[in-house]
């Protein structure tokens, strides 16, 4: 009898860049997980290799582009010179902070309206 084991780790990769969230990430990551392995035990998916790059596929449209926006604008912040503490001071990237943290808006959005420096709110 072929045992097969499945090993899960910390959520370290899952890390929202800009906000540091991960507990959701986590979680939506472990809803894919479980998703693909349900192909395999079901046997939709007939080898590991596949079970894994399905994985990678579903996290690849799920939140990695929102991560990858979130790592440009990091690095437009580290170059321009912009700290936390400034944005914070700033009532309008507060507000953008918050809401996407809350993920009452989509990414983008926040970005165009902090850039145009509008309330987010026109943005719904």
């Amino acid at each position: 009898m072929v045992r097969r084991i499945l090993l899960a780790g910390d959520a370290v990769g899952h890390v929202a860049p800009l906000i540091g969230e991960v507990i959701k990430f986590a979680l939506i990551a472990g809803h894919l997980a479980a998703e693909s392995i349900i192909l395999y035990l079901r046997n939709h998916i007939f080898s590991l290799y596949e079970l894994g790059r399905i994985y990678l596929s579903k996290l690849k449209k799920s939140f990695y582009k929102r991560f990858k926006l979130e790592k440009i604008l990091l690095k437009m912040f580290v170059k321009r010179k912009i700290s936390s503490a400034k944005m914070l001071n700033d009532s309008i990237m507060r507000r953008a902070i918050a809401e996407l943290y809350t993920d009452r808006r989509e990414l983008h959005k926040l970005v165009l309206a902090s850039l145009l420096r509008v309330p987010v709110i026109l943005f719904r």
